[in-house]
């Protein structure tokens, strides 16, 4: 399946890290309160090695604590330039929610 963020394609949605590959990227972890509503964007980031990355990230405890039913993963897997210049380029675009790094401890 693919997920078009602005004008990227990313590939997803993965709702198991153990799926995505171990390649330099971007991802963007979204939500959905139930099966017939839209996917919301709750994060995004970048990393050299996204299945490593996502599979332990500082705020996936916070990922599940924000109310929605299913959590997925997409990715953008690109050398280390561009998705540094993607990551920055999508912060600026989703109003994302506040306080994620706090849910966590």
């Amino acid at each position: 399946m693919q997920f078009h963020l602005k004008s990227y394609r990313f590939e997803g949605l993965y709702r198991d890290p153990g799926l995505l590959q171990e390649r330099s990227g971007v991802f963007v972890i979204l939500g959905r309160a139930h099966d017939d509503a839209p996917w919301v964007v709750l994060d995004l980031g970048e990393a050299a090695s996204l299945r490593e990355h996502v599979a332990n990230h500082v705020r996936c405890e916070a990922w599940s604590r924000l109310g929605h039913r299913d959590l997925a993963c997409a990715v953008f897997y690109c050398d280390e330039w561009d998705r540094r210049s993607i990551d920055e380029e999508l912060r600026g675009h989703f109003d994302l929610p506040g306080g994620l790094p706090d849910l966590c401890l």
